[in-house]
């Protein structure tokens, strides 16, 4: 069974990837080309390339604040491989930066330290 779109009004256009995403259901497991983490069932999706992106990673704020970054704006970016200051785990690709002091957080790190 393939995949199947939500609706037709749930396609964006990422910075990460050349061609519009479809946010489908029922893809199965997959490992997020945004992150580089596992994922399953719910997914932004690039048919044509295979290309998935979490939900989250798929939609998340391009700027947020971090309780444990309160001094400086984090901003979403797409580099290579890097160190999470917070978890310490490899960052593969899309991350969230400080551009005054260069401190790293992963997508889900930064998404757990959200400051209301």
């Amino acid at each position: 069974m393939s995949p199947l779109p939500l609706n037709a009004e749930q396609v964006l256009q990422h910075f990460t990837h050349i061609h519009p995403l479809t946010k489908v259901d029922g893809v199965g497991t997959y490992i997020c080309d945004g992150c580089k983490t596992y994922g399953s069932g719910r997914t932004y999706r690039c048919a044509a390339c295979n290309y998935d992106l979490h939900e989250f990673c798929a939609i998340c704020p391009p700027t947020l604040l971090s309780t444990l970054h309160p001094h400086h704006e984090l901003r979403l970016v797409h580099q290579d491989r890097r160190a999470c200051d917070i978890c310490k785990e490899s960052i593969n690709r899309l991350f969230y930066q400080c551009k005054t002091c260069e401190a790293s957080r992963s997508i889900h790190s930064a998404r757990s330290c959200l400051r209301k």
